[in-house]
């Protein structure tokens, strides 16, 4: 195998513990960051056994609508399997530059980056205030090939997938269009399709699917596409229903051929936010949220806002199960991955306490851990006196747990915070909870 996939980590399935087994011990986790703001956005690791995070530095908070904004990068970052930073990539355009997700495909041996930009990549214009770009680079980090595209709205990609023949899905949403002081637009959730063309990408979009109801926020955060890119599904909020669809918390279902939607399930009207999709190998459809409405038959909400994890049908998106969890104070659920035995696993921020733990202040990390039928079967929780955010997860081939974020403290023995914000990578073991979570 190439660079992505040499030997390091096995998939052996373990029916009762995470699978696999890793030849390299993690050592260390990392915190690092600048005098400015650093964020971690996105993580991924595969059989090798290294662990790539991309997100963004030197970026300012607090000046703008939008952030960050200044002269950030955007970063990927490459760990051995023992925890150690072996490379930094960097695209720096000399305006904002921001990674928000990365997937590697170990068939093809390429990393796929998708982000927005304030600048303009090699060969390309901006068209206004944020364009998408997507990045795609070898094992050894060296570009293969990069698009950017956009229009006069700020756009906000926040997921991408990988077609088997090389086209590209990107999904997020145009963040509130604002010129002159002058609001024009909320938010607009979109999903589009940028195919292969020669040795690149081509220019344009072969197709964008996006809500263009204006004052009526569409804010699109999940997206989930099938191995052979037949399906397509995309979560997220929208304020009211209007003339394009209902509104509350919704999973959709779009044709990848030609973008039509082709159906829209709502998980609740209101008060509840459909954040992450899951797609497993055995086409079930997971999606992870947070409500302030008793979602699960016969259970309370405990706090002020529980997280919930809900089976679905991915042919019409309706719920077949659906289990909440939560504390005394509000959580928000920020990230779902599957590890290789089948568990399930939730991360996110809590201002609660989850049994055997103490909340710390501010935000602190969380990760729930369910089986495949939706019992819990572990939790976990860590956190400073800042906040802290957890913006991303994944279980590796080993069954190794990682959660990517940024800390407002010292989140990892031995670090200090260097600026605002610090990116972090922790790899997380999930203990089986004490009793259910108060």
């Amino acid at each position: 195998m190439g660079v992505l996939g040499t030997v390091g980590c096995t998939g052996e399935e373990d029916p009762q513990e995470p699978a696999g087994t890793c030849q390299a011990a993690w050592q260390h986790d990392y915190q690092g960051g600048t005098s400015s703001a650093d964020e971690a956005l996105s993580v991924w690791a595969g059989s090798s056994g290294a662990v790539y995070v991309a997100g963004y530095e030197r970026g300012n908070l607090g000046q703008t609508n939008i952030e960050p904004s200044g002269d950030s990068r955007a970063v990927v970052l490459r760990f051995l399997p023992n925890g150690t930073l072996d490379r930094t990539e960097v695209t720096d355009t000399g305006g904002t530059d921001v990674a928000e997700h990365i997937v590697g495909s170990e068939t093809q041996e390429l990393l796929t980056v998708v982000g927005r930009t304030t600048g303009a990549l090699e060969n390309a214009t901006n068209r206004g205030q944020f364009d998408l770009f997507v990045t795609q680079l070898d094992g050894k980090g060296n570009k293969q090939r990069t698009v950017q595209q956009g229009d006069a709205r700020p756009q906000h990609p926040m997921k991408v997938a990988v077609h088997p023949n090389g086209s590209v899905f990107v999904a997020g949403f145009d963040d509130m269009f604002v010129q002159g002081r002058v609001v024009l637009d909320s938010e607009n959730g979109f999903v589009t399709r940028i195919n292969r063309e020669g040795n690149g990408f081509a220019s344009g979009a072969a197709w964008k699917f996006a809500s263009t109801v204006e004052s009526n926020p569409d804010r699109l955060t999940g997206f989930v596409a099938s191995p052979s890119a037949d399906a397509l599904y995309s979560s997220g909020f929208k304020f009211f229903a209007d003339s394009e669809g209902p509104g509350g918390a919704y999973v959709r279902r779009i044709d990848p051929a030609n973008g039509n939607l082709l159906w829209t399930s709502v998980i609740a009207p209101v008060a509840t936010e459909a954040d992450e999709l899951l797609l497993t190998p055995d086409n079930h459809l997971f999606l992870a949220g947070s409500s302030q409405m008793p979602l699960e038959p016969g259970v309370p909400v405990v706090g002020e806002v529980d997280v919930f994890l809900a089976l679905l049908n991915p042919s019409d998106g309706q719920v077949q199960w659906i289990r909440t969890v939560g504390t005394q104070g509000s959580e928000l659920a920020t990230a779902l991955a599957r590890a290789p035995n089948g568990d399930i696993y939730v991360a996110g921020s809590t201002l609660g306490s989850f049994p055997g733990f103490t909340h710390q202040g501010g935000k602190d990390l969380f990760v729930l851990r369910f089986s495949a039928d939706g019992r819990l079967r572990g939790t976990w929780q860590r956190g400073t006196a800042g906040n802290d955010q957890a913006t991303a997860l994944w279980v590796d081939p080993c069954g190794r747990v990682f959660l990517a974020g940024y800390t407002e403290g010292a989140l990892v023995p031995g670090s200090q915070n260097q600026g605002s914000r610090d990116m972090f990578l922790l790899k997380v073991d999930v203990p089986q909870p004490q009793s259910p979570p108060l």
